[in-house]
């Protein structure tokens, strides 16, 4: 008997050591305003998942079952981050990501200045005003009738803009979004085609217009709208 047990532990023990986890599909995302995206799944359960960014900085991505998804802020140079899987079976899996480039939507003062300017035009009503001077990184720099606006800035450009709402009073978001259209010279109905499509059908849709990528979503309740040039 106690050979047996002895055996049966090598079994299994051998097996554990012989399986493979490994990631069956994956994709990078960066349509986000302020993130590049890392998602997929595995063949096994994963227990965390964490990115190192190049400057060393780790982050905690979220992880359902097989499935996981990390991010790190979008960058106008290439980053290489390393990302760690760890699975409920006791594997470890490493892999090297690297994130293309972004590029700049414009000087971020000038766009603060234009994009102010603008939205009190087209709405009085609408509240959000972007401030002349802010740092380089991700930050909310506005939150007014009930919209959340999120910039990623880095050498001064910015590279992205996102915003969200779980109800978009006084069209401030529309607003937003027009002034933007308008200054940038992306008028476009398909951009509005877009929006409005998920708004009815709460899916992910996206338009091309004058050099940028609207993206349009939902998460929950919330609805988001990212702008970044492509």
């Amino acid at each position: 008997m106690k050979k047996i047990l002895i055996s049966l532990g090598f079994l299994s023990i051998f097996l554990v050591g012989c399986s493979k986890s490994e990631i069956t599909e994956s994709k990078i995302i960066q349509s986000d305003g302020i993130y590049n995206y890392y998602k997929g799944q595995a063949n096994e359960k994963i227990e965390s998942i964490t990115l190192t960014t190049q400057n060393g900085t780790v982050i905690d991505g979220q992880v359902n079952g097989t499935e996981f998804m990390t991010s790190s802020p979008a960058l106008l140079t290439n980053e290489k981050t390393l990302v760690v899987i760890n699975f409920e079976n006791g594997d470890i899996l490493e892999e090297n990501i690297d994130f293309p480039k972004r590029k700049s939507i414009d000087n971020y003062k000038d766009f603060a200045m234009k994009m102010n300017l603008f939205i009190s035009e087209i709405n009085e009503n609408a509240k959000t005003r972007f401030p002349e001077s802010q740092s380089d990184g991700t930050s909310i720099i506005s939150l007014e009738n009930n919209v959340t606006t999120n910039v990623n800035i880095q050498d001064g450009q910015i590279i992205g803009v996102n915003l969200s709402t779980t109800g978009d009073a006084n069209k401030e978001m529309a607003t937003i979004l027009a002034a933007f259209q308008t200054i940038y010279q992306s008028n476009n109905d398909g951009v509005a085609e877009a929006y409005n499509n998920t708004l009815e059908t709460k899916r992910t849709n996206s338009f091309s217009s004058g050099g940028f990528l609207f993206t349009f979503s939902y998460n929950g309740e919330n609805l988001f709208a990212d702008i970044i040039k492509e």
